[in-house]
């Protein structure tokens, strides 16, 4: 399985690890992963041709201002997420990912597609309900609202290394 992803700015990855780092902590699991955006999934790809297409059209999308103002939880997989404002410029930029990618369609996982996403920054996952619970109730007492920019785009391999990157152009469109 192949995850495209956004990636923060710096002092917002850093910002959302402490917030990991901490809840982990108090309940006791392990720490997710890198702070991340999930925009798509893939079950397979041709990796060259995917990387070209990342060249081609995603260098030229502008960096996005992300607010996180709510947490929220899947109802069918266990995982608390930073639940981001869904802005216009956020909507456009999965909407413009899909169009401009849709050749790789036929593998993509059709819980990212248009209309059916969910974005998301996970905090806490694989718990069972009643630590999902307790790592809500930590959340909502310990931290407000932020801002930050998604800077990056990642293709990854589940379980694997960074495959490749693109920055988002800077600064934000106004």
């Amino acid at each position: 399985m192949y995850w495209v992803i956004g990636l923060f700015d710096k002092e917002t990855e850093s910002r959302i690890s402490t917030i990991r780092k901490e809840i982990n902590a108090d309940l006791h699991t392990p720490s997710a992963e890198r702070p991340h955006l999930s925009i798509g999934g893939y079950r397979e790809l041709d990796i060259h041709q995917y990387i070209l297409l990342m060249e081609q059209h995603l260098t030229s999308c502008p960096r996005l201002e992300i607010t996180f103002q709510s947490i929220g939880a899947f109802m069918n997989y266990p995982a608390l997420f930073l639940s981001p404002v869904m802005t216009k410029e956020l909507m456009h930029f999965h909407l413009h990912y899909y169009e401009k990618f849709n050749r790789f369609s036929y593998a993509a996982n059709g819980h990212y597609l248009p209309n059916r996403w969910v974005p998301h920054c996970t905090i806490l996952n694989h718990v069972s309900l009643d630590r999902m619970r307790d790592g809500a109730a930590l959340f909502l007492n310990k931290y407000q609202p932020f801002s930050g920019l998604l800077t990056e785009v990642a293709l990854v391999q589940e379980g694997g290394p960074l495959i490749h990157s693109v920055n988002l152009r800077n600064p934000p469109m106004p």
